[in-house]
């Protein structure tokens, strides 16, 4: 669909039938249970860890939206119905990816010869975001994380955003640059 020469996309309103055989079978896997990928590669008719892979990983979208059902993946073998502690533990998995793509952010604008002599709006966007990526990838590291579980072990609930910022920045976590930050 174009409006005035913008093209836009439109989510599809309905999911495939092997996404929603996929999603059937996604169901049906107990707690701590796993599914092969062969049982939902013949559900489907689809090889899902080929062309078919899109299917599965929508079909997994739509048991988390709708059936708050996560699944992990098991190499080679299928899916894993995860845990409630499991499920607790995959923060730190997401917190490692942060932090490793903050690091590339980071890496890459580094590369950049003299940030001085781009045009002022380039050079607005460009320390804006090193400077985001820089408190991502400090707020993501290791000790970081470690830090905060000090403070949640002595009261277990989720920290507000503003107790996590105000930690860090009485502690100076954010004060101290990244090596060779700009």
């Amino acid at each position: 669909m174009s409006v005035e020469g913008i093209v836009t996309r439109s989510p599809i309103p309905v999911a495939s039938a092997e996404t929603t055989l996929l999603a059937d079978q996604l169901r049906t896997v107990p707690i701590g249970g796993v599914i092969e990928y062969h049982t939902l590669n013949m559900a489907s008719g689809l090889d899902t860890q080929a062309a078919g892979r899109s299917r599965l990983r929508t079909a997994r979208k739509i048991v988390q939206a709708e059936n708050g059902l996560i699944f992990g993946a098991i190499r080679g073998q299928g899916l894993k119905r995860l845990t409630d502690q499991e499920i607790a533990l995959t923060g730190r998995d997401h917190l490692r990816k942060i932090n490793r793509a903050a690091k590339r952010g980071l890496d890459n604008g580094r590369c950049l010869h003299d940030p001085i002599k781009l045009p002022m709006e380039s050079q607005v966007k460009f320390f804006a975001n090193m400077s985001m990526l820089s408190v991502f990838y400090q707020v993501s590291k290791g000790q970081s994380v470690r830090l905060i579980e000090n403070v949640v072990a002595a009261n277990p609930k989720q920290l507000h955003d503003q107790a996590v910022l105000a930690l860090f920045l009485s502690r100076q976590q954010l004060s101290h640059p990244v090596p060779g930050n700009i």
